[in-house]
């Protein structure tokens, strides 16, 4: 029979501890965190991937991002460390959804939507987009209304960079959905092929292009 249960929480994590006695505890980590109602304090358990934006949208997003469309080729190298072109674009659907196409480089073939935070800089001059992929890779940009560039950070997971062909494909695809998944499984946190590029942008218009749209509530993981 437990005689004695301990909850320790630090940083959104929730350990609990179930004791027999002194020196035998079995233990689990849950991720929490709080709610205020009525001044007293509660702790809910979060579904992950979880987005936390502490940074309100700027009203220039309708002026600067919405609806934008952007094709642009990154300045990269192939596996012989020869320069080359790697193409992408990315339309910027809503208020917390984009949706992206690759043409160049090892992910070409990959047509993708996801949920992203949106953070402005300087409006009107520099936003910085951020978001999780299915496949375990984490992905930051910052577009550069002035200068028209884009700089990226994208950390790919080991069963997206190892595996680059199985992650072609189209999210609306069931199929390639579920393929895309299963390669966030791969390795752990620390497996992470780290790519830091800057793009120059070709092409800006508002609309979908070649791109098609999503529901507004589409799920992306």
């Amino acid at each position: 029979m437990y005689t004695n249960v301990l909850i320790f929480i630090s940083n959104n994590l929730q350990l609990v501890c179930l004791c027999i006695s002194s020196n035998n505890c079995y233990c689990s980590i849950t991720t929490t965190f709080f709610v205020s109602k009525n001044n007293k304090s509660y702790i809910q358990k979060m579904k992950l991937p979880c987005y936390q934006n502490n940074t309100p949208l700027d009203p220039s997003f309708d002026d600067d991002l919405k609806d934008v469309h952007l094709v642009y080729d990154y300045d990269a190298t192939d596996s012989n460390g020869r320069p080359e072109k790697w193409r992408y674009e990315i339309w910027f659907f809503s208020e917390n959804k984009i949706v992206y196409a690759i043409h160049g480089g090892p992910m070409a073939g990959r047509i993708n939507y996801q949920t992203v935070a949106y953070q402005c800089v300087r409006p009107g001059e520099i936003w910085q987009i951020n978001w999780l992929e299915e496949t375990g890779t984490v992905v930051s940009i910052v577009y550069d209304i002035v200068n028209k560039t884009v700089n990226g950070l994208l950390c790919f997971s080991k069963g997206h960079w190892e595996n680059s062909e199985a992650a072609h494909g189209d999210k609306r695809n069931p199929d390639d959905f579920a393929r895309w998944r299963n390669l966030a499984k791969q390795g752990i946190q620390t497996d992470r092929f780290v790519l830091v590029e800057r793009a120059h942008i070709l092409k800006s218009f508002k609309g979908q292009g070649d791109l098609e749209p999503i529901e507004p509530d589409a799920i992306t993981f």
